[in-house]
């Protein structure tokens, strides 16, 4: 499975690492590895990443994790993965050593399924159940 990704970092004062920032992501069959971005994000840059996991289903989460002691402000990312994109997360947090910050998937998609399996399905039914009825008792009036 291979994904891409496009962070930055934000352009507030001291926000920048020289330390290691890794990644993990949290998908529908499992957990990836932890994989090593890069070490050092500078103060208003964006990087760009591609990664090469596991097959973890469709992407649930993101973990981030900093090994240095300075801190770093992640801003936003994007996130393509097999046609699939996540884009402008807005994250805004500071990640400190020990720290693990974990971005959840924005909930759109499975809102609108749940829209129209509960509402929209339910209404299609019933209206084609009538003009089965109209259609099939019409000569009997």
């Amino acid at each position: 499975m291979v994904i891409s990704m496009a962070i930055r970092t934000s352009s507030a004062p001291f926000s920048e690492t020289k330390g290691g920032v890794s990644v993990q992501f949290n998908g529908t069959s499992g957990l990836s590895s932890w994989n090593l971005l890069k070490y050092g994000f500078q103060q208003g840059a964006s990087d760009s990443f591609v990664l090469e996991v596991i097959d973890i289903g469709l992407i649930q989460g993101v973990n981030f994790k900093i090994d240095s002691s300075d801190g770093w402000l992640l801003d936003s990312f994007d996130l393509y993965s097999n046609f699939k994109s996540l884009t402008d997360i807005d994250v805004n947090k500071w990640l400190k050593v020990g720290d693990i910050k974990e971005i959840r998937a924005p909930r759109t998609f499975f809102f609108l399924f749940f829209l129209f399996f509960f509402f929209f399905f339910p209404f299609l039914f019933f209206f084609f159940f009538f003009l089965i009825y109209c259609f099939t008792f019409e000569n009997n009036f």
